[in-house]
């Protein structure tokens, strides 16, 4: 029997990875070097040499070392799409640097990082010392902000720096990455609703309570000011009260008190006579009892769950014996 429990947990275990088990990925790195540590690392920058350096436009010809980056999948130096500018050219080549928020002036041709994904998460910064929060350095520059030289992301204190990531969860092959099944969702979701079901269901029913009170209330105020539109008043001890704040306040179900205008109905009050405030009925027809609760509205997907379950046990023990 303990062998059989065993050998169902390990099918079990590889049936729900394939679901929810998120897939990891290399993070986002530039460096500068005279070539690519990897086929697929992209060049973003083009450098004359690896410290006080120019800058050219990458693609260009005739440049020996760059700055090449890498380790997340659909790196691009595209300035369209889902993109960011770190830095900004004097010229296409042979320029002098300057980060994108110099406030001198702007340098025309724009050097940029991209992802061909559009959920692709790219920011670009500048810091002193190191890139502290960012995920990688991409070069260092000789001044800021503008006029610079280039190098290495040691060589100089001034850092341009990057991030870039695509959130992935699993589900479907290949590198894609797409997100956890409504299936799993809606699991997590029950699960943290049943661990406290008499808090949801007391705050159902209180919901529900309060409307239905405030409603007639309403309707009690509304008959009572139609019959008494003629400010119809009498005493009531040493305070004058109209006669349908008088016959509303006989309807106290609770300790509700709300502030209302009675100019609409023409009925005097007095500044001490508490008085309820007009709420529409239909507030009681439009409260959900379970509103948007997950264990209602996805009865159907919990069902196929537990079946899933149950087929999967029962295949085990076919297929071990």
């Amino acid at each position: 029997m303990k062998n059989n429990f065993l050998k169902i947990l390990i099918v079990s275990l590889i049936f729900f990875g394939t679901l929810g088990v998120s897939k990891a990925e290399a993070s986002f790195s530039c460096y500068v070097d005279t070539s690519p540590r990897t086929a697929s690392d992209v060049v973003v920058l083009e450098l004359t040499s690896e410290s006080n350096s120019h800058a050219a436009l990458p693609g260009l010809s005739g440049y020996t070392t760059a700055v090449y980056c890498g380790g997340v999948t659909g790196i691009s130096n595209s300035c369209s799409g889902n993109s960011e500018i770190f830095a900004k050219l004097s010229g296409t080549t042979n320029a002098h640097i300057q980060e994108r928020s110099g406030t001198e002036t702007v340098y025309p041709n724009d050097v940029c990082i991209s992802n061909s994904s559009s959920n692709a998460e790219i920011e670009v910064g500048y810091q002193d010392d190191d890139c502290s929060g960012f995920d990688t350095t991409i070069v260092s520059l000789t001044k800021s902000p503008s006029n610079a030289h280039a190098g290495k992301s040691d060589s100089y204190t001034r850092k341009i720096c990057a991030s870039m990531s695509i959130p992935q969860r699993s589900g479907g092959g290949g590198g894609g990455g797409g997100y956890l099944p409504p299936t799993v969702t809606t699991v997590t979701s029950v699960t943290n609703m049943i661990a406290n079901p008499v808090s949801n269901i007391k705050g159902a029913i209180s919901n529900v309570t309060e409307s239905a009170v405030s409603a007639v209330k309403t309707a009690a105020k509304k008959l009572t000011a139609n019959k008494f539109s003629n400010k119809e008043s009498f005493s009531r001890g040493n305070e004058s009260a109209s006669a349908s704040e008088d016959l509303a306040s006989t309807i106290d179900l609770g300790e509700l008190a709300f502030a209302n205008n009675s100019s609409e109905n023409n009925i005097d009050q007095n500044e001490n006579v508490g008085v309820f405030a007009k709420i529409d009925p239909r507030t009681l027809s439009a409260t959900a009892l379970f509103g948007d609760n997950p264990l209602f509205n996805n009865i159907f997907t919990i069902g196929g769950v537990i079946l899933s379950a149950l087929v999967l046990v029962y295949a085990g023990r076919r297929i071990f014996g």
